[in-house]
């Protein structure tokens, strides 16, 4: 299939899962209030960070061996359930002997941690079996596979959460991962069958996995830390959840103003990554570059007009004072989009590390801001983060400019008459 329509059946159906996750921010917001927002971004931000330990780049890393011929989808969906089961194990020993010291840590209730390490596994789960099913089942059901987990999750938190308060939506974000998990498993045992018994040792097979992803989950621990950092801090500083409820409500404009290009990034890179593509991957990177940079410039204006009127009629009057940290994350638009096609690009020259320097980057910049300075308000926190995407855009735009032997105006789309 071309990638014009792979992108196309991305954004289609993925575009599903996307509007049913705002949705689900939306319902918690008009039903909960801002506490409950932040209480939900909260304990959501401490799943994704549990889940990006497990995962440790390994989907990423399975797609570029499946892809490289080096290990066949059977193959890797057998490993994918043995580590599964080993890290259920650890996660067990981990909450038996530190639940109570995550629990005071984190202010959750210890059912709160055993349900959010089960979460956490479930993700991992479903974001390694996710990685085979990219690259051995049909795209329509990859993305199917990619959407599953906000098309669960509405429903469930739509009705179920009728009568009653926000600690009960632990228990819908468990069941909604596990479904998504289990979706998955049985798509790529559909399709490729499970090789228990295929290739060597767990801890041989995962070291195979480590070179490339490692390279990946640097990137995206250090992704993780900043929001779990973000939102403890604000619900510390203000003893409640109520700032982290306005934060997370502008997360929501800022996912949405990216989202498009999370949901094709992987395809990106598995596009990019075969053989024989190196010049019109250059060429389809500078369109895309080029689009990223005609949005961000057009975001601001809009943004100024369009978010207070926005904010108040979706999530309530309630969350007016989030418009100022969102506009923030509007008005920087140019410097999130274009840092969402210069990681698969980079990956795909076998750059994984520049993507993991450049991250490392930004999450420390964000980290010390929020330490030295530490901001007690959502708006403080979303200039920290703007500065941080600024820092993490020029290293990741130097990296690819070596890479091409070409300027910074070719890099963000400029017609060649600009940048000569």
């Amino acid at each position: 299939m071309k990638l014009q329509r792979q992108l196309g059946l991305a954004l289609l159906i993925q575009g599903f899962g996307v509007v049913a996750t705002f949705l689900v921010s939306v319902v918690i917001s008009r039903r909960f209030g801002p506490e409950g927002q932040g209480y939900f971004s909260t304990y959501r931000s401490w799943i994704d960070l549990i889940s990006v330990l497990g995962l440790f780049g390994f989907s990423q890393a399975l797609t570029f061996h499946i892809n490289a011929g080096r290990i066949s989808p059977r193959r890797a969906a057998g490993l994918i359930a043995r580590y599964g089961l080993a890290l259920a194990v650890l996660l067990v020993l981990v909450g038996t002997f530190g639940g109570a010291y995550l629990a005071q840590v984190t202010a959750l209730s210890l059912r709160d941690v055993w349900l959010m390490f089960a979460c956490a596994l479930a993700m991992v789960l479903h974001g390694l079996f996710r990685a085979v099913a990219l690259s051995n089942s049909s795209p329509l059901l990859f993305n199917l596979i990619t959407a599953s987990p906000g098309l669960i999750c509405l429903p469930l938190i739509f009705f179920l959460g009728i009568g009653n308060d926000f600690t009960i939506l632990p228990q819908l974000l468990m069941w909604s991962f596990v479904c998504a998990a289990l979706l998955a498993s049985a798509e790529v045992g559909r399709t490729a069958g499970f090789g228990l018994r295929e290739g060597g040792a767990l801890g041989a097979d995962c070291r195979i996995l480590m070179k490339e992803g490692a390279w990946s989950f640097i990137p995206a621990i250090t992704t993780t830390i900043v929001p779990a950092l973000t939102f403890w801090m604000l619900a510390r500083a203000a003893g409640s959840h109520i700032e982290a409820g306005y934060f997370g409500m502008s997360l929501l404009f800022l996912n949405a103003m990216v989202t498009a290009l999370n949901m094709v990034a992987p395809v990106l890179y598995n596009h990019w990554s075969k053989k024989g593509n190196g010049a019109a991957a250059q060429a389809e990177y500078e369109k895309l570059a080029l689009g990223c940079s005609l949005l961000g410039m057009l975001a601001l204006p809009l943004g100024w007009l369009a978010l207070p009127p926005m904010i108040s009629l979706v999530f309530g009057a309630s969350f007016a004072p989030a418009g100022a940290s969102a506009l923030c994350f509007i008005g920087a638009s140019f410097f999130w989009l274009h840092n969402r096609i210069l990681p698969p690009m980079l990956m795909a020259q076998g750059r994984h590390q520049s993507v993991a320097y450049a991250n490392i980057v930004r999450s420390v910049f964000i980290v010390l801001a929020i330490l030295v300075l530490r901001p007690t308000s959502a708006r403080d926190i979303a200039l920290c983060w703007v500065a941080g995407e600024v820092c993490c855009f020029g290293y990741m735009a130097y990296c690819l400019k070596n890479i091409f032997s070409c300027s910074y105006g070719r890099l963000i789309g400029l017609p060649s008459a600009l940048h000569t």
